[in-house]
Order: C-alpha cells, then sequence, then structure tokens
C-alpha cells in the first residue's frame, strides 16, 4: 500500500493517526486530571487532521460542471422542430377532430 500524499493509503493514515493521536493523548491526560490540556490537545490535533485533509485531498480538485450544461437553445429548437419536451411522446396534435 503506497502511503504517499494524495493517495487512498495516505488518505487512511492520516484519518488514523489525527484520530488516534490526539484521542489517545487526551485520554491519557485527563486520566492524569489535566483534562483541559487533554481536551486542548485533542481540538488542536483534530483540527489539524481537517486542515491536511483539505489542503492535500479536496483543495486540488477542479469541481467543475460539465461544458455544456449551460448553453444556448439552437435555432430549430426555437422554431419548434426540436427534441420533444411535453412529455407525450408523438406529433402536436391538431385542432381539428378526426
Amino acid at each position: 500500500m503506497d502511503f504517499g500524499l494524495g493517495t487512498r493509503g495516505g488518505f487512511v493514515l492520516v484519518v488514523l493517526v489525527g484520530v488516534l493521536v490526539p484521542g489517545l493523548t487526551n485520554h491519557v491526560l485527563s486520566q492524569s486530571g489535566y483534562h483541559t490540556l487533554g481536551s486542548v490537545v485533542w481540538a488542536v490535533g483534530y483540527a489539524a487532521m481537517a486542515v491536511v485533509l483539505y489542503l492535500g485531498w479536496v483543495r486540488p480538485l477542479e469541481l467543475t460542471g460539465p461544458d455544456d450544461a449551460i448553453r444556448k437553445p439552437e435555432e430549430d429548437d426555437a422554431a419548434g422542430s426540436g427534441p420533444d419536451t411535453d412529455g407525450t411522446g408523438g406529433e402536436p396534435e391538431s385542432a381539428e377532430p378526426n
């Protein structure tokens, strides 16, 4: 398993270390009577993990939509010969009864 930054293995490693180390440190400090210090260490460690995850995996993503998501209607679509959009699936009904 590759543990380089930006890989799945690195992501798992950062999450495990970012949760376990501050959590265990908090537990040890709380058991020793340093509740406030343990809470601070846990909060700083957890926040540091969140920052590393953001910088390593979220920030480099290019979040864009498809290129044709916003397009101008073509000339034939404006004239009514475009795709069926009313959901009936056929020719438009004539005003004359059969």
